[in-house]
């Protein structure tokens, strides 16, 4: 008999409501409904940045690739100035047990 049947939603979509029209509306009844993202294949955190401390550039001329273990292991997670300032932060992620967060550096080069 021509009649169509859709549902139109509020602009939340959390409340639809089924509209019975005699024909075509002028206007989309309802927005189409996003296709899901893909879920990340590991966890990490993205941006993460490496910044060497003023004392580690002026003093000893190290960035954060090139300093000593000794001292990622010293003030990555422990010394309260690094932590403010997420210093050699991709350096203390990929070094065991000292890193800033849980996981891990999404684009680390060391």
């Amino acid at each position: 008999d021509g009649t169509l049947a859709s549902v139109a939603c509020k602009e939340s979509c959390d409340e639809c409501e089924t509209v019975v029209t005699s024909g075509p509306t002028s206007e989309p009844t309802s927005k189409p409904t996003p296709e899901p993202t893909p879920a990340p294949s590991s966890t990490c955190i993205p941006g993460c940045s490496d910044t060497a401390t003023p004392w580690m550039v002026d003093t000893k001329g190290w960035d954060c690739a090139t300093a000593p273990n000794w001292l990622m292991k010293t003030n990555c997670r422990l010394d309260t100035y690094w932590v403010k300032n997420l210093f050699c932060e991709m350096r203390c992620q990929a070094t065991d047990g000292v890193g800033y967060h849980d996981t891990s550096c999404c684009s680390s080069t060391i």
